[in-house]
């Protein structure tokens, strides 16, 4: 009986998926209550609870050492389900999930299904990575940033559209860590090898900027 259901390809690929899912439940759950806890993990969490309360104010009463994003993110949790550090954990952990969404389906658009999954298994088999994935820090959540600009890059909808959505997923992406402005390159470097109007590039840049600030 198993063997006529995993002869199915599409059988398989879904007891492929399966376990990827389980996979991924099994290595959320040690690392969210057995990982280390070091002390990047307790600073984002306590300032961005501290902030949304009202308590503190940034850059009047604490200086933030990154980019603001990170309080809406985690500073939400713990407002309405904390404070806890379990809860900031959780949230790297369901960021975890739309990353790896996103890997899967970059990788599907550029090959097939099975490549996708095989990607989302190639992260899945790195611990260390899924372990500062899982961590209550910026790793997820930049992670999934950047994903989605490759992901809004192989999809269907028009070019004027990609460089919107991609300025404003790279705009936040900045507003989560500075030192990713490699990326910002690389996409300037792509839209130049695809020829694209210096107008729309100049409105890519500008747009990044206004998010920006917008965020400060």
């Amino acid at each position: 009986m198993i063997k006529k259901l995993l002869a199915d390809k599409n059988n398989l690929f879904w007891f492929f998926s399966l376990l990827a899912i389980f996979t991924f439940l099994v290595e959320a759950i040690v690392l969210i209550f057995y990982r280390e806890t070091w002390f990047d993990e307790l600073n984002y969490l306590w300032k961005s609870y501290l902030i949304l309360k009202g308590s503190l104010i940034p850059f009047q009463d604490i200086i933030l050492e990154y980019p603001p994003l990170f309080v809406p993110i985690y500073g939400l949790g713990q407002i309405l389900f904390g404070p806890s550090f379990y809860i900031g954990r959780l949230t790297s952990a369901v960021l975890s999930v739309f990353l790896l969404i996103l890997v899967f389906l970059v990788a599907k658009k550029m090959s097939s299904r099975w490549w996708g999954l095989a990607a989302v298994f190639a992260v899945l088999s790195n611990l260390l990575l899924m372990g500062n994935y899982i961590s209550a820090t910026l790793y997820s959540l930049a992670a999934v940033l950047v994903m989605a600009g490759f992901w809004i890059e192989t999809s269907d909808i028009n070019r004027k559209k990609k460089i919107y959505f991609s300025a404003i997923l790279l705009g936040l992406m900045m507003l989560t860590r500075i030192n990713l402005l490699p990326v910002v390159f690389i996409f300037l470097a792509y839209f130049i090898f695809l020829k694209i109007k210096w107008v729309e590039i100049a409105l890519f840049c500008g747009l990044i900027l206004a998010v920006i600030s917008l965020g400060y």
